[in-house]
């Protein structure tokens, strides 16, 4: 066996306060965190997240690269949501094209955490899509100079689009500009 892996393996067998690595936090308040984290998905129902605990509060991520399926992934936002009797709230970072849902409550008396990243849409060569309160998108190049959001404007992420086919537009019929005479209908 090498140094390093003498080193690593004598710092697991031995106590916390002993070892070569100590633990940073309170080992019982994280071991709760982690209890109440098992609690909660289980009541929830949920699986395909990633989780983390420390002795200050669990995390949730409802990841898209776990879970690729948005309606999966709103499920599972609203099923914890429901358990930790909270709303799900978006968040759009006002100087960057990023944009999230997010959950806060508590299990077991520790706070908890659950955040879902949406994907921004994006046009041409990287221009992420703003929406304004009316509801007309504009573009935010990549190269641009990071301006803050204006007010009641929204990061356009995968939750604007639309969720089924729209029905082909219908087409503007009147004069031909040529001739003069009716269109016909396509």
């Amino acid at each position: 066996m090498n140094d390093n892996a003498s080193a690593l393996s004598s710092s697991v067998s031995s106590s916390p306060s002993q070892s070569r690595f100590p633990s940073m936090g309170s080992t019982p308040v994280t071991a709760r965190a982690m209890r109440a984290a098992a609690d909660l998905i289980e009541t929830a129902g949920v699986s395909g997240i990633c989780i983390t605990c420390d002795d200050q509060a669990i995390g949730i991520q409802v990841s898209r690269h776990l879970m690729a399926d948005l309606p999966a992934r709103l499920a599972t936002l609203s099923a914890l949501a429901t358990v930790l009797d909270s709303p799900v709230l978006r968040h759009d970072d006002p100087f960057r094209p990023a944009s999230w849902l997010r959950i806060h409550g508590t299990a077991a008396g520790v706070p908890v955490r659950v955040y879902a990243e949406l994907e921004i849409s994006i046009q041409g060569e990287g221009e992420a899509l703003a929406l304004g309160p009316d509801g007309h998108p504009a573009a935010h190049g990549p190269n641009e100079r990071p301006t803050p959001l204006p007010p009641g404007w929204h990061w356009m992420t995968e939750l604007d689009q639309p969720t089924t086919q729209d029905p082909a537009p219908e087409f503007a019929h009147g004069p031909d500009q040529e001739t003069g005479q009716e269109a016909e209908r396509p």
